[in-house]
Formats: C-alpha cells, sequence, structure tokens
C-alpha cells in the first residue's frame, strides 16, 4: 500500500501510517488522516482489499480499525420510504448533556460511540400541498439550526427540566453510550421492499441475528450513488444495508435474471468495495437453505437490544428523544406535513418509559419547540400562533420506528450507516430578517452558546450583520469577537464566509464550535488538503453555517469556481474579516493575502447582483491600522465602527524584568519557578501541577524559532529547569523536524495537549495565540521586548479570558543603550540601521537589536522594492493582452507587496494565484496619468492629508514621460513614501514599547506604570484633536497651542491641559498616532511637549523637537513665521519647566532651521511687553556668540590662506 496513494474519505487530505500502540491490535498499522485531530478519519490496513480500478471518481476505502468507528464521506443519504406514498429523509444529530457532550469530545472511543447513535430517520405521508415559499424557507433555516451539530445539546430548558423530572443531581453517573441506539422494540416496522422474498428474508434470517433491535441495523433500497459516491450509479439500490459497529455488508438478493449480469454486479461489488462496504450476494434459491444462515453468521453481527437502563441512561435517551422529535415536526412543517395547531402525540414501544415519562417527555419537547418556532418567525417578521396541543385537530402521532394504525403519523427510526449524513437544506433566497430584537437575539444566545447575556459591542454588531451592514468591530482580546458572526450565522438565510489568517486560529474555533454543539462549519485553508472534487461536492448541500478560509483561498481561480457550486442553492450572506488588522501595512501582522479581501468577496461571493455584507473584527486600535481597514474595505459610514468604552482589561497585570541577555534562561525559570507562585499566592507544586481547568497554564513568547533565544532552545531548557510540560508552537518549522506534514502534526497535537490542559506551558512565536480561546492562561511571559506596545498587549491578551487574574510580563534586555537610543531615533536613515545591525555580533545582540534585524528583513531596502516592482511592470509593457500571467523567483510575501503596490495606483485591477505551480494571473487595467495620480493622492490623502499635495506634485513632474516610464516612475514614489512612513511608524512603536519597559523596570509600582501607560496609548480622550489636526491639508501650529493652553470665551478659559495625568494620556495617544505618521511636525512636538512637564525622557523630548522642526521645513512646508511662533512658545515652555535644558533645546532650534539668523532676529523682535523676555536675551547671547564664532573662523581661514 502506497502511503499518499490514500485520500482521508471526510475531507480528502492525504493519510499517513501509523502504528497501534495499544489494544488488540497492537503494532499492526493503519492509514491516519493528516488533518487528525481535527479530522479524526482512518483505515485500516490489514482489512483493505486490493482491487483494480474500474472508475476514475470512485473514493478509496475506509475500513475502522478494532471497535471504533471513524468519520468516511459525508454525503446525503437517500432511502425508499417504508411505505408507499411516504417520504423518508434521513438525518444525523445527537443532542446531549452539555457536561455529557463536554466528556465525550475528550474521549475518542466515546466520541466515535456517541456518532454510532446519532443517525436516524423521518417517513410520512407525502403532503398533497403547496407551502408558502417563505414559511417554507423558514423552517429550512430552523432545520439547519437543529441539525448544527452531529453531536450537540438540546436548550439549558430543556436540559433543566429533564434533570429535574429524572432527579439528576450529579453529572458522574455511569453510562453506556451503546444503549442511546438500543432501546425500542420493532414489532410493527414496514419496510418498503421489492419482493416476497426480501420480505421473507427479514423475518427469517435478519431478526434473529439481530434481534429486537434489528430494524435500526437493516436499511432497505439505499441509494447505490449515496453509499458509493459514483455518478455513472445514479438511480440505482442495493437490497439491504447491514450496519453494526465497524461491519458493514451489502446483502443483494439475487434471481435468475442476474446471470445475465454478472459483470455489470462484479463492477458494481468492486466500487462498494472500494467504499468500504463487504458485498454478500445470496441466489433466491438459497434462502431456505442451511447456507444462507452460515453465510449471514459469518459476518459476525449479534443480538444488541438492552434489557437493564440506569436513570441515567432514561435522562441520555430523553435527551435524544426530544431533539430527534423536534427535527421531525419542523422538518414536517417545512414540507406542509404538519401545521403549527396540530394536536400531537407520542408513541413508543420500549421497557424503559411509562406512559407517565413518555407524556412528561412530549410536554417538555412541544414547549421548548414552541418557544423555539416563537423566536425564529420574530427574527423574518412572522406572528407564527402555536398549538400543538389543539384537540379540535385530528392528531398526528409521532411513532418510534413502528407503524401505528391512524390518519396521520411520523415515523422515526434509528438507523446504521458507515459514513456521516448531510442533511440537505432547501434554498434561503426567499427570506430576509427584518428585525433584531434584543430579548430574542439573548434567547438564541443562551440556546446555542449557553452565555446569559451579550458583552459589550456583541449586540450591536450582531444587528449590524442581521441588516446586512457593513461593519468594522474594535473590541479588545477576550471580548467574544467570534461571537458575533458565529451567532448571526445561524439566523441568516446564507451561509458566513469566515477570513482566518493562520491555520492554528481555523482549527481552534472549529474545535470550541464542536465544545459547543455545532460541527456543521469547515475549514480551507491553502495548507488543507481537501480534495477539490470532495470540497466541491461538500458545498453543494446546504447545511453549513460557516465556512472558514484562509486568505489565500480567496486568492486562488480554483476556489472561485468552486464557490459557483456553492451560490447554486445558497447564498453568502456575510463575509466576516478576523483578525482584520492583518490588512494594514501599518500593523503588526501584515499578510499581503488579506488585500483585495473586499473586492474579491463581493465580486466572487455575490448573486443576482446582491453582495455579502462584510465585518471585521479585531482588538487593534491604531488610527492607522482602522483607516487601511476602512480603505481596504470600502467601509465608510460614520456608524460603521464598534468600539467599547474603554480597551482596559482589569484582570490582566503586568511586571518588567531585567536582565542581560546570557542570563535570559536563568532569569525566565526563576520568573516561573519562584516569582509567578508568589504572585498567585500558590506553592511551587500547586502552580506547576496539571489540574484540569484549573490549571495554571502559561505561553512563553520568543521572538524566533530557532538559535539561542527560539523557542526549540528555550523549551528544552525549561523542561530541565522547571520539571514542567512544555510544549512548543511555530509557523515554520525547527530545526531536526523531518519534514513539513510531522511539524503540522505536532502543532496540531500541542495545541490540543495544551487547550485541554495535559500541558503547563507553550512556548511559542506568535503564529500561536492570535484569536486562541483557552480561557485559563494565567500567563504570558514575552522573552525579549515586543514589537509593540501595541502587540504587547495584543499578545498579553491571550491571558485572562476566563477574566480572571492573569499575569503578564517581559523579560527585558537593554545590554546596549546608547546605541538602541540612535537605532530608534525615525530621523536615523534604515540603511544605517541596517549596516550597524549587519554588523553587531550575536553575542552582542540585546532587545532591541534582535527585533531590528526582523524589522531589516521586513524592509528590505527602497531599491530592492523598486527592483521587484520594475520587473512586473517591465512584464506588463510586454503584454499584448489584459491578462498576464508570473512565476515569480522572488519570495512570495516580497513579490505580492510590489504587487500590491500597482494594485494602489490601480495599474493591475486583481490578481489570482495558482499555489501548486507558483504562477501568478494579472488583470491589467486600461488605466490613464492622471487617474494614477489620483489614486496615488488618495493613497496618501488616507494616512497624511498635510503631504498629498506635495506627493501628488512628485508624479506630475514625470507625467510627460511615456506611460510604462511613468509608471516605473509613480511606483518608486510610492514606495519611498512607504518608506517613509510605514518603515519609520515601525520603528517608532518599538521605540515606545523601548521607553516603557525603561520607566517600569525602575518603578516602584509596575503594574501601574505599565497599565497606566498601555491605556493612555489606546485611549481616545483626545483622539478628536488629533485627527482634526492629522486631517488638515494645511497645518496649523497654533492648534498645538489651543491644545495645551486652551482658549478663552467670554472672559473663561475653556479646555486645556489641566494634570499630569491629562498630559500622560496625551503622550500615549500621540505616541500611538506617530506609528502611523512619524514625520508629522505637530504629533512630534505634542509628543515633545508633554515629556516638558514630566521628569523623564529628556532624550526624546530633545530628538522629536529636532526632528519636528526639520520636517515641517523639508516635507510640510510651514510658514516660517508660522514655525518660529511656535518654537518661541516651546522655548518658553522649557525655560518654565525644565530650564536646565533650555541651552540645549535653543541650540537645537538654531542648527535646525534653514537660517538661524532669521530665526534669532525673530526671537528677539517679539518680546513680550508684559514682562522681560527671557527667550530674546538667549537669542541676542546665542547671535553675539555665533557672530564671535563666525569671526573667528574668518580669522583662521585667513591665516591660514597666507
Amino acid at each position: 500500500m502506497v502511503e499518499n496513494s490514500y485520500n482521508c474519505p471526510l475531507c480528502g487530505a492525504k493519510m499517513k501510517i501509523k502504528y497501534a500502540k495499544k489494544g488488540v491490535h497492537i503494532g499492526k498499522p493503519f492509514l491516519l488522516c493528516t488533518n487528525y485531530p481535527t479530522c479524526k478519519g482512518l483505515i485500516d490496513i490489514e482489512s483493505q482489499k486490493k482491487v483494480e480500478a474500474c472508475d476514475d471518481n470512485y473514493q478509496k476505502t475506509n475500513q475502522v480499525a478494532d471497535k471504533q468507528i471513524k468519520f468516511f464521506n459525508s454525503g446525503k443519504l437517500e432511502v425508499k420510504s417504508c411505505v408507499e406514498g411516504y417520504q423518508a429523509y434521513c438525518f444525523q444529530s445527537l443532542a446531549l448533556p452539555k457536561k455529557v457532550l463536554s466528556a465525550v469530545l475528550l474521549k475518542k472511543e466515546k466520541y466515535l460511540s456517541s456518532l454510532l447513535c446519532s443517525k436516524f430517520r423521518v417517513d410520512y405521508i407525502a403532503p398533497n400541498k403547496n407551502v408558502n415559499i417563505e414559511v417554507k424557507t423558514i423552517f429550512s433555516l430552523l432545520l439547519r439550526l437543529l441539525n448544527r451539530g452531529f453531536l450537540t445539546m438540546n436548550s439549558v430548558r430543556v436540559e433543566n427540566k429533564l434533570q429535574k423530572y429524572f432527579n439528576i443531581t450529579s453529572d458522574n453517573e455511569e453510562y453506556n453510550l451503546f444503549k442511546l441506539d438500543n432501546y425500542i422494540i420493532y414489532n410493527n416496522v414496514v419496510n418498503n421492499v421489492d419482493s416476497h422474498n426480501e420480505t421473507s428474508f427479514i423475518n427469517k434470517f435478519l431478526k434473529p441475528i439481530f434481534g429486537d433491535c434489528w430494524a435500526s441495523h437493516v436499511i432497505t433500497q439505499v441509494s447505490l450513488n449515496s453509499l458509493s459516491n459514483i455518478t455513472k450509479l445514479k438511480g440505482q439500490r442495493v437490497d439491504f444495508l447491514l450496519s453494526q459497529y465497524n461491519n458493514h455488508y451489502i446483502i443483494e438478493l439475487d434471481g435468475k435474471e442476474h446471470c445475465e449480469h454478472n459483470e455489470k454486479d462484479n463492477q458494481r461489488d468492486t466500487l462498494l468495495n472500494r467504499s468500504g462496504y463487504k458485498v454478500l450476494r445470496i441466489k433466491n434459491e438459497e434462502l431456505n437453505d442451511a447456507i444462507c444462515g452460515e453465510k449471514l453468521n459469518a459476518c459476525g453481527f449479534v443480538p444488541d437490544y438492552q434489557t437493564s437502563f440506569n436513570t441515567y441512561e432514561k435522562y441520555l435517551i430523553a435527551n435524544k428523544m426530544i431533539h430527534q422529535i423536534q427535527i421531525a415536526i419542523v422538518k414536517g412543517l417545512e414540507q406542509g406535513y404538519v401545521n403549527l395547531e396540530d394536536n400531537i402525540n407520542l408513541f413508543l414501544e420500549s421497557k424503559i418509559f411509562t406512559n407517565k415519562d413518555l407524556d412528561n417527555i412530549l410536554k417538555i419537547c412541544l414547549e421548548d419547540l414552541e418557544e423555539l418556532i416563537s423566536n425564529f418567525g420574530t427574527i423574518y417578521g412572522l406572528n407564527l400562533k402555536i398549538d400543538f396541543w389543539n384537540k379540535l385537530k385530528s392528531p398526528i402521532n409521532i411513532s418510534f420506528a413502528n407503524i401505528i394504525d391512524c390518519e396521520r403519523q411520523l415515523i422515526i427510526r434509528d438507523i446504521s450507516t458507515k459514513d456521516n449524513i448531510i442533511c440537505d437544506i432547501e434554498e434561503y433566497d426567499y427570506v430576509k430578517p427584518v428585525t433584531c430584537e434584543n430579548h430574542v437575539l439573548k434567547y438564541f444566545l443562551n440556546y446555542i452558546f449557553r452565555h446569559n447575556d451579550f458583552l459589550e459591542g456583541q449586540l450591536e454588531a450582531i444587528n449590524k450583520i442581521i441588516n446586512k451592514e457593513d461593519a468594522i468591530v474594535l473590541l479588545p482580546t477576550g471580548s467574544g469577537k467570534s461571537v458575533i458572526y458565529q451567532l448571526a450565522s445561524f439566523l441568516n438565510p446564507g451561509v458566513t464566509m469566515v477570513i482566518s489568517p493562520i491555520i492554528s486560529l481555523i482549527n481552534d474555533q472549529i474545535d470550541n464550535l464542536l465544545k459547543n454543539g455545532i460541527s456543521n462549519a469547515i475549514g480551507i485553508s491553502s495548507k488543507s488538503n481537501i480534495a477539490r472534487s470532495n470540497l466541491s461536492e461538500q458545498l453543494k448541500y446546504n447545511n453549513y453555517s460557516l465556512i472558514y478560509l484562509s486568505p489565500e483561498r480567496l486568492q486562488t481561480g480554483s476556489f472561485r469556481n468552486i464557490v459557483g457550486n456553492l451560490l447554486l442553492k445558497n447564498t453568502v450572506y456575510c463575509v466576516a474579516v478576523d483578525e482584520a488588522h492583518c490588512i494594514s501595512e501599518w500593523g503588526h501582522d501584515f499578510r499581503t493575502s488579506y488585500l483585495n479581501i473586499a473586492k474579491n468577496s463581493r465580486t466572487f461571493f455575490a448573486k443576482n447582483g446582491n453582495c455579502p455584507s462584510i465585518i471585521a473584527l479585531t482588538g487593534t486600535a491604531s488610527s492607522a491600522v482602522l483607516k487601511d481597514i476602512k480603505r481596504e474595505l470600502n467601509i465608510e459610514k460614520l456608524n460603521s465602527i464598534i468600539t467599547p468604552k474603554t480597551f482596559d482589561r482589569s484582570e490582566l497585570h503586568f511586571g518588567i524584568f531585567s536582565s542581560k541577555s546570557s542570563d535570559k534562561e536563568i532569569t525566565t525559570a526563576n520568573i516561573i519557578n519562584y516569582n509567578l507562585p508568589r504572585v498567585f499566592q500558590v506553592s511551587k507544586d500547586e502552580f506547576q501541577s496539571l489540574s484540569f481547568e484549573k490549571t495554571y497554564c502559561g505561553i512563553v513568547f520568543c521572538p524566533n524559532v530557532d538559535g539561542q533565544f527560539g523557542v526549540a532552545n528555550l523549551a528544552t531548557k525549561l523542561k530541565f529547569s522547571t520539571g514542567m510540560k512544555i510544549g512548543i508552537y511555530s509557523g515554520k518549522m525547527p530545526k531536526g523536524i523531518s519534514g513539513e506534514k510531522e511539524w503540522e502534526n505536532i502543532k496540531n497535537e500541542t495545541t490540543k495537549l495544551f487547550k485541554n490542559n495535559k500541558l503547563n506551558l507553550l512556548v511559542a512565536t506568535k503564529a500561536y495565540g492570535m484569536g486562541i480561546d483557552k480561557p485559563n492562561v494565567r500567563f504570558v511571559i514575552h522573552y525579549g521586548i515586543p514589537s509593540s506596545i501595541e502587540s504587547f498587549y495584543q499578545e498579553a491578551g491571550r491571558a485572562g479570558r476566563d477574566h480572571k487574574f492573569a499575569f503578564c510580563s517581559i523579560v527585558f534586555s537593554n545590554d546596549n543603550g546608547p546605541t538602541n537610543e540612535w537605532l530608534l531615533n525615525a530621523n536615523t536613515p534604515l540603511e544605517e540601521v541596517r549596516n550597524i545591525i549587519e554588523g553587531i555580533s550575536y553575542s552582542s545582540n540585546d532587545d532591541i537589536s534582535r527585533m531590528l534585524f526582523y524589522h531589516i528583513n521586513s524592509f528590505k531596502g527602497i531599491k530592492n522594492e523598486k527592483e521587484i516592482v520594475d520587473k512586473i511592470i517591465e512584464k506588463i509593457q510586454n503584454a499584448k493582452t489584459e491578462s498576464i500571467f508570473i512565476t515569480p523567483k522572488e519570495e512570495q510575501n516580497n513579490f505580492e507587496k510590489a504587487l500590491q503596490r500597482l494594485v494602489i495606483l490601480g495599474v493591475v485591477n486583481n490578481y489570482s494565484i495558482d499555489y501548486s505551480s507558483n504562477e501568478y494571473n494579472l488583470i491589467i487595467s486600461n488605466i490613464t496619468t492622471n487617474e494614477i495620480i489620483n489614486n496615488y493622492g488618495n493613497y496618501v490623502n488616507g494616512y497624511n492629508k498635510g503631504r498629498t499635495l506635495t506627493e501628488k506634485n512628485k508624479l506630475r513632474k514625470y507625467s510627460t514621460l511615456n506611460k510604462m516610464e511613468f509608471i516605473k516612475k509613480a511606483t518608486h514614489v510610492l514606495i519611498e513614501f512607504v518608506y517613509d512612513t510605514i518603515e519609520k511608524g515601525r520603528r517608532r512603536g518599538l521605540r515606545e514599547i523601548y521607553e516603557l519597559a525603561k520607566e517600569a523596570v525602575s518603578a516602584e509600582n509596575q503594574d501601574l506604570v505599565i497599565k497606566t501607560r498601555i491605556n493612555q496609548y489606546i485611549g481616545s480622550n483626545f483622539s478628536t484633536y488629533l485627527d482634526e489636526i492629522i486631517e488638515k491639508e494645511k497645518i496649523n501650529l497654533m492648534q498645538i497651542v489651543n491644545l495645551f493652553e486652551g482658549k478663552v470665551i467670554e472672559n473663561e478659559q475653556i479646555d486645556g491641559i489641566r494634570s499630569i495625568s491629562e498630559l500622560k494620556q496625551l503622550r500615549g495617544e500621540a505616541s500611538r498616532y506617530l506609528e502611523t505618521t512619524p514625520d508629522h511636525p505637530s504629533l512630534l512636538f505634542i509628543r515633545s511637549l508633554t515629556e516638558v512637564f514630566m521628569n523623564n525622557n529628556n532624550d526624546i523630548l530633545k530628538e522629536d523637537f529636532e526632528n519636528g522642526i526639520l520636517f515641517a521645513i523639508n516635507r510640510y512646508q510651514i510658514n516660517e513665521n508660522e514655525l518660529y511662533k511656535f518654537i518661541r512658545y516651546y522655548l518658553t515652555q522649557i525655560y518654565d519647566n525644565k530650564f536646565d535644558l533650555y541651552v540645549d533645546l535653543l541650540n537645537i532650534a538654531m542648527k535646525s532651521v534653514n537660517d538661524k539668523y532669521k530665526l534669532t532676529n525673530y526671537l528677539i523682535n517679539s518680546v513680550d511687553d508684559n514682562n522681560e523676555d527671557i527667550i530674546s536675551i538667549q537669542a541676542m547671547t546665542y547671535l553675539e556668540t555665533s557672530l564671535v564664532d563666525v569671526l573667528e573662523n574668518v580669522n583662521k581661514e585667513g591665516e591660514q590662506n597666507g
């Protein structure tokens, strides 16, 4: 058997060979899905038969090893109705109590056993009336909600009432899950068979073999296509499908006519073998012979009926029955067979329930269903009057398996199959929600997720989605952003596409959905091996509520084609862009694949001219990132942005630990062994023990994968020094791993162990954690300084998601302080930074130089980026069509970044990627020079209106060039602007976290200092002022004076900075804005002035003052007198508050302006009449000193010249 020749029949991924480590099959090989544990598909190799291929479309077989049931294909099961004139529908959904579901998901054996009990069919007389299409659609949507999981939950109300009725006081009772499928006595089951021989076969052989529960293991007249997925066999049926545990047989009773069709029969049998079924053919003349019984006995089937049930098992069966009854009734309502005012009765032939039990079970069921239907109808504006107790109506009798003598009945019958069953739902295009009453949404929040109330911002955002409005949701980590689109997806008439940046986040969300009883979600990434044909097949069914996509998939032409299959019966109602800050090049997690999401979504997910709404979600609040999100997603309405009252998370507490780089490992071990137990006030043993959800779990974030400061090395050292259970996680594969597949498996297993509290500690890069929902992460340690305050807060936010005390810290190494100050100065050219960083030996690195190493690798240099984009332009220039194909030699991210420059300018309209061949298909636009200039102006205008005119003029001077040369120059100017703003902004962000660490490390109350700086940084008290300052095309420096001093209106002082706390708040917010626009003079002056009134950071005070003057003159063409006027105001504040710096700042001002004599003259002639002006005196002194210096230099030059 060739390992890679087999695909998992559930998800289409490749299979890998494993060997059983325990049980009766120990040492024996089996094939396991490479997407394990997300997918649990496996194949028993020994039972696999080698067969000749006779159809290109067949699915590989998949047998179950031991007595475990695995995932096979998922599809619609088509069976013949049990009675002529009836209709049959098959479902797979088992409702379990919350705690039982949680326990089942932790144990593979229990999980697979539960799947055995989750399948059933509903038969009823075909209705003879047409149903209102809108009402029918609403019940289809409700059916999708009820079928949201193979293993799911009833409402809290049902669970509580059943617990009370059965007197359940503990969830630690013993129970046998197999009993959930073997409690009915089948005395009057009707099977719609094709011959008397088939009826005789059931009575004579099948009933004795399986016992009283025979009917749950026998299905007659099953569509061959739904068993094998072979389209050429469509319309054909098998006589009998027998399933029990891992035993799956097709029984065919052959008459004499089959002698003429041996070749066709053999072909059918071969295809069924490949699909995991054994085929047994019995000739009609053998039915009366002993040999027939011998053949069947050899199949290994055994009687299943259970006679003894404890109280807890009865409670579980009642949960199952209620869920089945609700699905059956809603399906009947959808098809028009059941009415909302029908009198419903229940019949069950079993030894476990009394009539009183059945009456109470039905009462609990129908009361709950009435509430569910009423609330669901309200969302769509329907006042559905429900009365399932109306004695004036003819009754509908719900029977479990057995036919009863009545006019109208629904027959529910458990069934066994090898494959998972997908419930194929009707179309959704006929209705739209019309109301979103808060109490209704709160009902469904509790019904689906068991939450009692919404967190801040959730309700408003859900209303946006349901009303099909675009929105940007800025909420802090741990605020339940994912619940927003997940809840809405079950209420909307269509599917929700979720764009998610990393595979671990997709897997984590799907795992959390399973814990909430939801499996009608699918994850599709560029690395998932879901076969294209299998994916297309799965998406044609209308049962998915959520489809998770990596952004790369949206760029591929093959996936765009598959979307067409989805839209045949479904609608993409909403596109949720998770971790939306990845859109922005200003963001700390920028992904080129996130670009064009809005354009692609509105193009390829549109149906009949209707586009999905887009909701962007992020915990990052920087103004630059927000502007990028708004521009890229084209979401501009003022009321489209949802923010909380505060981003503060009171449960998070902070600390800084200073350490030399060479001592980091020891420092980190001491933090874990000694500091953290003291912080949490527990013993070391208790802190490091594994105690389920009470475990003190933590994450250590490392800057890289390998090397001294990488995850692999640190994890090894910490295992030895702490004795904790430790795992590692990174996007890039560490050294020593044999291949990417092995690494993906290790990561998946590590994530599972960590989430299930089998590991104390995860040592990871920031590839882990974005959006990960693990409630009991009690601490986060940064093994080095993060890239910004925002990044630190985002990553620290992995802790305390249960809103309980958590501790977040940085192990800070500032070994090269003076050099770091210079490297982080925005005025230091990048190439000089590059030369210094590349010249520092590995042993001499510290936190800043390590971060800058990654920084210079992210920004390869203006020259390098220009060369890449020039190559693309040359390809475009030589193109003879509007669509060209390029296979780049450059690294993918660098190429796509260059490509995006052309998208910004409008030169490239769109592009798709074939990842298998690394080929890009570019759609070229026919754009004019003026349009390119305007596009560039709009781009600059989105970030820095003060530079818009200057930047556009740079392009206008090239407008006489031929088009391609102009495009080259335009992209070069764009690249220079990006480096001048984004590159310096990133360094500015690193400077701010560096300043925070320096201040906190010597503070008495580190938690207070860090938390205050973070809250000031992410706050918005001064956002109105700062937005007004940077949004103006012409800079007015007097606005700064008004900001600090306030205004006098009618002899009353209004506004102004009145306290140190306000100064600190302004400092934090100005720092954040400077990451967006690092060269804006007003922001630099504000940032510098805030330090004038405080007792630290004199270096950054001087640096920002000097850069503010230089940028004001060289980039913003600020009026000379206005600049001098502001410098005079600034120097006055220096004189009054930091006199010891006055001379230094005066010298900086004089040396920074173009004409120091003009500035001196201005200062001298602007004396304040009310008091002696020290600035004028100092200016005159400076002028006299400068003249003496000039005369001395002249004399020296004269002496030298002889």
